[in-house]
């Protein structure tokens, strides 16, 4: 009886999890339903049915875990990710097929680094990258997680390690540039979870994050070149209205610290309307401050602030800590242009709290450098000597020599 009984309780399972699946494909991505779905996951990677193999019923639920996962990361599911994916990945790894496991540390590892567990971070892509089971994956699959795992440490403050990886991304996916392939996608344009990109869009992350590397160092000319040739890969493969809003973001960034924001202005508000088709949170909420921010640049601060007020409902609604940063960071600077010292004292000293535990590169804080003779000028030495400090801390991180710290400077241009 016991056994009959575990039987349907794990068939029960499994019939939850494929009509899950089938909804989620039909489309729906009610809020409601995403959490019922979550919640059939962790009951069931909770139970006693799951410490006994079962690859059918593991199978869906696995699946169903890497449909789920960019919906509930774009609406701020970070901490339910870092939790429940270990548990998952372990009956991933009961599967013949290696990629559903590598998925799964993938996007674990991408929750962490948006909550700032670097350590934690580095683990699980060196545990990865460096087991027996990496070598078993799709070229597609490897070059997936290469360009995440550069992502992460170019934006964690290792250039060199970044780049070198970015680099060896190119190098294998060099001669299937020109390959088309067919990636099934959604009315809203987001791809039905694969376990791997295809290669040529491997190519585009890797070319969008060299640009970065070049941002961050402030060579803004290196940086435009390999944001153009990321957009020219999208738009090889017909992604000019939903891929390419990548390059867009990055390209509109860039002019903004470029002190170019005028151009910057079209650039992000057309990558924006493609980040809300495709219902991006995350996204929507950094092209929304970047948008603000050029705005800002313009003199527009009409335009400028509710663009602010919805990135910091939105970054407050995801708990998103690195957007918050650049919240309290640009409403220090409308308060400023405004004429309200007090005001700007308030959000700055709000930007150096979030950064104790928020990592952040040198050119992000832009407006701090800019304004450091400005804070000296208006007798604000306090806020001075600790917005130094923490300008400091993000050199040191970086490891930025003196050349490329007065290159950035020059960049910005300081303000009175």
């Amino acid at each position: 009886m016991e056994i009959e009984w575990r039987q349907r309780h794990r068939a029960g399972y499994a019939r939850d999890g494929r009509h899950a699946l089938a909804r989620f494909a039909g489309g729906e991505r009610d809020g409601y339903f995403l959490r019922r779905a979550l919640e059939l996951l962790r009951s069931y990677t909770e139970s006693p049915l799951a410490q006994i193999t079962d690859l059918q019923t593991d199978e869906v639920m696995v699946r169903l875990a890497i449909e789920l996962y960019h919906q509930l990361h774009n609406l701020g599911f970070y901490p339910q990710i870092a939790a429940l994916w270990p548990l998952l990945a372990i009956l991933a790894q009961r599967l013949p097929d290696p990629a559903p496991y590598a998925e799964l540390v993938k996007q674990r590892a991408i929750a962490l680094s948006v909550q700032g567990a670097n350590e934690q971070v580095k683990a699980l892509y060196g545990a990865l990258t460096g087991s027996a089971i990496f070598a078993r994956l799709s070229l597609r699959m490897q070059t997936d997680i290469l360009t995440s795992a550069a992502t992460w440490q170019v934006w964690a403050g290792d250039l060199h390690e970044g780049e070198r990886l970015l680099q060896r991304c190119l190098t294998l996916t060099e001669p299937y540039l020109h390959l088309k392939t067919h990636t099934l996608t959604d009315a809203n344009g987001r791809r039905s979870a694969t376990y791997s990109i295809p290669l040529w869009e491997a190519r585009a992350y890797a070319l969008n994050q060299l640009g970065a590397v070049a941002f961050f160092r402030g060579e803004f000319e290196q940086a435009a070149k390999h944001y153009h040739a990321c957009r020219q890969v999208f738009l090889a493969h017909g992604e000019a209205e939903n891929l390419a809003c990548v390059a867009d973001q990055s390209q509109g960034r860039l002019l903004l610290h470029w002190r170019r924001a005028d151009d910057g202005i079209p650039v992000l508000a057309h990558g924006l309307a493609i980040r809300r088709r495709r219902q991006e949170a995350e996204a929507v909420a950094l092209n929304l401050l970047y948008l603000a921010a050029a705005h800002l640049e313009c003199q527009q601060l009409g335009v400028a602030e509710p663009l602010l007020n919805e990135a910091m409902q939105d970054c407050r609604a995801l708990e998103h800590g690195y957007g918050a940063v650049l919240c309290h960071l640009y409403f220090g600077q409308l308060a400023l242009i405004q004429g309200d010292v007090q005001a700007t004292v308030a959000q700055w000293r709000q930007v150096l709290a979030l950064l104790r535990t928020v990592e952040m590169p040198l050119v992000e804080l832009r407006i701090l450098v800019c304004y450091l003779p400005c804070l000296l000028y208006k007798g604000q030495w306090r806020l001075f000597v600790a917005a130094s400090r923490q300008l400091i801390r993000s050199i040191r991180r970086q490891r930025l020599g003196p050349v490329t710290v007065w290159r950035l400077a020059w960049r910005f241009g300081l303000r009175m």
